[in-house]
């Protein structure tokens, strides 16, 4: 208790110190230059004209911060030693004359004038021991000037002004005060009872004490002092010349014991300073009370509570005042209610203890309740509302906040305080056994009213404290993160980088602190490997920005090379129209077939073939329809190294792994652009001659390798002249290759030798298992094999179409222009898909005829239409889609077993599938063929028409083959 009461004493002599400070403005202070022209007087002029001892004093007002203010303050020191040692050097027994005197004696009392402005007020900020140094300072001025000038201490003190007297003695000032005689002011703390025992003490200022270590002309000071002596009992009684502030009403007359003395009681053992609230108590009411409206409430709730004299005076009605001023310093504050009194109500708002015990409690008030309760009162104080009979219910203030819900949702329980609830309880109970309809009614109205008002000052009380949350939280955030700035300076100050500061802040503490010193050791360790990680990092990144640029430099130089085709392609025909039509005009070209080996060329402005279709004419008029077949422009970019290939040649892998800048990396690779070419030149030599070794060992092509069957030529030129005779074979259509792993599904996926290296050249690799980031390995061309069995049915269909040698480029310009001729599937293909569906119907039919036997007990008939011998009549490949509408048929015997095959499509089909497959003359619906469980009943099924032409370069494009100067994210950093 006792350091509570010191605490609050400080902080009411503090306010009231600046009440004072703040009635005199500093900015109307001003030193008054010495007008002398005596040495001493030269002194002082240039201690405040040349020094600008003014301008320097001032300037401490605006410091900051501790440290500037230190800085500041040493430059003043420096100023008033020098002159002090100047005067030293002078000695004592100047003479001076009495104006110079008299303008001497206004510049000192100017000077601690304004010294003593200052100094109170840069000490409510910053303490008062930062005056310390500066007091000396002073004494040692003025004590070295009444050596030089006897007798001019006494001048200043008379001429300082009483207001100015009464800061020094509250800001600490003992050592100016002492040489300027007011030794036992400075050693008072207000009380006149001890006055007697004041002056019975001696002097304690080492100046005036040690007589051998100063000047003799020092020792006129004790003299000097002796004249200064008040002439009364009182302390602070003076001669009548002088200003009566500190005059004092005469202590009362001791009384006289008649008792014999017993001997001196023991002192009571009290800790700390004993007086520390001598002047707060002695204070005039008025006073205090302008003091205690610049508090705030809690700051007053803390006073009342600090002992008997302070509740008397505080929580009297005639105080009411102290507290609405108190209120009016709180923003936002809402009114008191009208059966609260102020200090319950300010109480409830700010202090931290249970209302019922007193206990200290964390949690904030309730505000229908109007109570602040800790756990145990909790339980003693409340009653759950359902516990109440109905009809009080209603009538009972009730919250539900005021005690934690232990469930996770719902509605929580109300409760309402018991006193409350067994008073209402027994009015009700009362007035009901009365009789009195009218009264009770009343009563309820008056009951429901007062809730709907405490409920209405609720709603304001909660969004004040909501407000108050949340100020403290903002409050608590600029603490920690002025924490962490003083944190970072800090360490920024012992060369640390501000990136490698990764922790957080949690406690603000000043730079003197020994949580400084505590947590400085532990931070080291962590910022060391920080900034290691930080490095490595760094140093990851731009490893990853040198490769995002090697890759964009090999796009720009994949898109700057020639392609290896560039070729207009006629769409092809079907020979048998062709043929069928004598007639045919001799300026359209038969399209298809050998065509007496190359398609004469057309000017791409009227770039159309047209031919005469048989089976499109009208019989009545015997006329044909001209069917138009257009005309594509293609080109084929054959393959190119992947950024992963570059990384494996030697200049490419030492402009990765040289840890510099991207620009500096660009550089080196244009110096070295010959050395890059040479070598992906040598990379497309090398993979062509080992996938067309693939070809040779699978079976050999004798003679002409390239025929352009579809290529609209200009001027017989062959645009397969330039082409190596590798590149040739891995050209032709019938150069298919495949994947070496294990597809998912059954069918075969067949590519060009191109799409090939793209798709199946590269794959995703982990380095340390498999929950490792995966990376992407150099092209591995021991993953692609060549499709034999694609190949022989590829080059039946050639000849077929009459189309042999042909190159896949052509055909594959064409896109999904393919469809099968022999089966129900009517659907559009590319080249590649109509090998791939024969390929899957051969393996059918060898699989169904391996059930022989099986399917000659159930008399069932199984014919592979696909073979050309079996319907020589018939086309092998057509080239105009369906036209189809009917519903989605399936075929039930080819979905039982040994078949097991789903054969689906349009009815139309599926009638014709019965009969040449099956030789079923007459097809029952549900018995050979039966409904489609899909859910597009009629032909828009959409895995049976609507086919999605989805480019594979969109998955499968190589490393940097996108216009985007940014890398693919899914192949970023530690991916490759």
């Amino acid at each position: 208790m006792s350091s509570f009461i010191r605490f609050a004493g400080a902080v009411a002599l503090v306010l009231s110190l600046g009440l004072i400070v703040s009635a005199i403005p500093i900015a109307h202070i001003h030193l008054k230059p010495a007008t002398g022209t005596d040495v001493v007087s030269r002194l002082f002029i240039k201690l405040c004209v040349e020094g600008q001892l003014e301008a320097k004093l001032k300037a401490l007002l605006l410091c900051a911060n501790i440290d500037d203010l230190k800085i500041k303050i040493a430059v003043v020191i420096a100023l008033l030693k020098g002159c002090a040692d100047d005067l030293i050097k002078l000695g004592a027994g100047v003479v001076v004359d009495a104006d110079a005197k008299v303008s001497l004696v206004a510049c000192i009392a100017s000077i601690i004038t304004l010294c003593v402005q200052v100094f109170a007020t840069i000490s409510l900020k910053f303490g008062l021991a930062i005056c310390a140094e500066l007091d000396d300072c002073l004494r040692v001025l003025v004590a070295t000037l009444g050596v030089c000038v006897e007798g001019i201490p006494i001048l200043i003190a008379k001429a300082l002004a009483s207001a100015t007297v009464g800061v020094m003695t509250q800001i600490q000032l003992k050592a100016c005060l002492s040489v300027l005689g007011f030794a036992r002011l400075a050693n008072a703390k207000g009380k006149a009872k001890e006055i007697k025992k004041i002056k019975d003490e001696e002097i304690d200022d080492r100046m005036l004490l040690d007589e051998t270590s100063v000047e003799p002309g020092v020792k006129t000071m004790i003299n000097m002092k002796s004249e200064l002596e008040p002439k009364t009992e009182s302390e602070y009684a003076q001669s009548e010349d002088e200003e009566p502030e500190y005059r004092v009403p005469p202590p009362k007359r001791p009384r006289i014991s008649i008792k014999p003395a017993k001997g001196q009681a023991p002192r009571k053992q009290v800790r700390g300073k004993q007086g520390g609230l001598a002047g707060l108590v002695n204070m005039p009411i008025d006073i205090f009370t302008e003091i205690a409206t610049h508090l705030l409430p809690i700051d007053i709730i803390s006073l009342s509570r600090a002992n008997k004299l302070f509740r008397s005076l505080l929580m009297g009605r005639s105080s009411s005042h102290i507290w609405h001023g108190a209120m009016r310093n709180i923003r936002g504050l809402p009114p008191c209610p009208e059966d609260l009194s102020e200090p319950h109500f300010l109480s409830l708002l700010f202090s931290k203890n249970c209302t019922m015990c007193g206990q200290p409690v964390r949690c904030r008030m309730d505000e229908i309740l109007r109570v602040r309760l800790c756990t145990q009162c909790r339980q003693d104080q409340l009653v759950p509302l359902t516990s109440l009979i109905i009809e009080i219910r209603c009538l009972v203030h009730h919250s539900s906040k005021i005690v934690p819900s232990k469930r996770r949702w719902g509605p929580d329980t109300d409760y309402a305080l018991k006193t409350e609830a067994r008073e209402i309880e027994q009015k009700y109970l009362e007035l009901k056994d009365s009789q009195d309809p009218l009264t009770l009614a009343t009563w309820e109205l008056d009951r429901k009213t007062a809730i709907g008002k405490r409920l209405r000052e609720a709603i304001v009380i909660q969004d004040f404290l909501d407000t108050v949350d949340s100020d403290r939280e903002q409050e608590l955030r600029e603490l920690k993160n002025a924490r962490r700035r003083d944190i970072e300076n800090r360490l920024v100050e012992l060369g640390w980088d501000k990136k490698d500061m990764q922790f957080t802040y949690y406690f603000p503490a000043r730079k003197d602190c020994p949580i400084w010193a505590n947590i400085r050791p532990k931070l080291i360790p962590i910022l060391q490997a920080n900034r290691e990680a930080r490095l490595q990092k760094e140093k990851s990144e731009r490893q990853s920005a040198r490769k995002a640029r090697l890759a964009n430099l090999l796009s720009e130089i994949k898109k700057s090379q020639a392609p290896v085709l560039d070729i207009d392609v006629r769409a092809p025909t079907d020979p048998r129209e062709s043929s069928s039509n004598p007639e045919e005009p001799s300026n359209v070209s038969p399209g298809a077939g050998p065509s007496n080996g190359v398609a004469e060329a057309q000017p791409l402005n009227n770039a159309t073939d047209i031919s005469i279709n048989a089976s499109q004419s009208t019989p009545a008029s015997g006329s044909v329809v001209p069917v138009v077949r257009p005309i594509f422009h293609t080109t084929l970019l054959g393959i190119f190294p992947d950024i992963m290939d570059a990384l494996e040649w030697p200049m490419v892998k030492a402009l990765f792994e040289n840890d510099t800048s991207v620009s500096v990396m660009e550089q080196n690779f244009v110096a070295c652009r010959s050395e890059i070419d040479a070598a992906i030149a040598g990379w497309k030599s090398s993979t062509h001659d080992r996938m067309a070794e693939m070809l040779r060992q699978d079976q050999d092509i004798e003679g002409e390798l390239l025929t352009p069957r579809l290529i609209v030529q200009k001027e017989d030129s062959d645009p397969f002249a330039n082409l190596s005779d590798d590149l040739k074979l891995l050209l032709r259509a019938d150069s298919l290759f495949t994947s070496t792993s294990q597809n998912i599904s059954s069918r075969k996926e067949l590519t060009s030798y191109d799409m090939a290296v793209t798709r199946f050249g590269y794959r995703l690799a982990f380095k340390d298992g498999i929950m490792a980031r995966p990376y992407k390995p150099p092209v591995e061309l021991s993953r692609i094999r060549v499709c034999s069995e694609a190949r022989q049915v590829a080059q039946v269909l050639l000849v077929h179409m009459g189309l042999e040698n042909v190159s896949i480029t052509e055909l594959k310009s064409i896109g999904r222009g393919f469809a099968c001729g022999r089966c129900h599937d009517s659907r559009m293909k590319t080249w590649e898909e109509l090998v791939s569906h024969f390929v899957e119907a051969k393996e059918i039919a060898a699989r169904v005829q391996g059930h022989a036997g099986k399917l000659e007990v159930l008399k069932i008939t199984h014919k592979d239409v696909h073979d050309p011998a079996m319907f020589p009549d018939r086309p092998l490949v057509k080239y105009t889609p369906s036209q189809i509408g009917n519903p989605i048929r399936t075929c039930t015997i080819c979905s039982n077993d040994p078949i097991t095959q789903d054969v689906r499509g349009p009815e139309e089909n599926i009638l014709k599938h019965l009969r040449d497959v099956h030789e079923i003359t007459d097809p029952k619906l549900g018995t050979h063929y039966s409904n489609s469980n899909l859910p597009y009943p009629y032909a828009f099924d959409p895995t049976w028409h609507f086919d999605f032409d989805l480019d594979a370069g969109l998955f499968f494009t190589p490393f940097g083959d996108s216009d985007s100067e940014s890398m693919d994210p899914f192949w970023d950093g530690d991916f490759w």
